[in-house]
């Protein structure tokens, strides 16, 4: 049996080794039945294909750097989007506690005018009560 395999596997070996063939300007050659494909292409035709070749690796490159910088800008992005976030309900926070603190602020500033009043009642009174005391006494 591993005789038979190694036999099978010497016979496909030649079948799929595929040769490259270069025929120059000039000369001629005689394809037999068995050649699958043939390529005619010029000299100009196969520097173009190599410049190609060589910008498709440039492109390439740069396909993947652009890519790198999109996936690094997307993350800095939802880094930014989370902070936005956060910055929005610290900024909602602090102007209801500014509210908080004018309101608080306004209801001081009327107390403190209220007890002014009372307190130049209570001179007026007074001064006037020393006044009566004294006169009648």
């Amino acid at each position: 049996m591993k005789f038979d395999a190694a036999l099978l596997l010497l016979f496909f070996i030649p079948l799929l080794s595929f040769s490259q063939e270069y025929i120059y300007p000039g000369e001629s050659k005689t394809i037999t039945a068995e050649t699958d494909t043939l390529y005619v292409i010029s000299i100009e035709q196969m520097r173009e294909a190599v410049i190609a070749k060589k910008k498709n690796k440039t492109l390439r490159e740069l396909n993947d750097t652009y890519q790198e910088k999109i996936c690094t800008l997307e993350a800095k992005t939802a880094e930014l989007d989370s902070l936005v976030a956060i910055h929005e309900k610290d900024a909602i926070y602090y102007r209801k506690q500014w509210r908080a603190a004018e309101e608080d602020l306004s209801k001081a500033a009327r107390e403190a005018r209220r007890q002014h009043r009372l307190k130049i009642f209570a001179g007026i009174g007074g001064a006037a009560a020393g006044v009566i005391i004294g006169l009648l006494f």
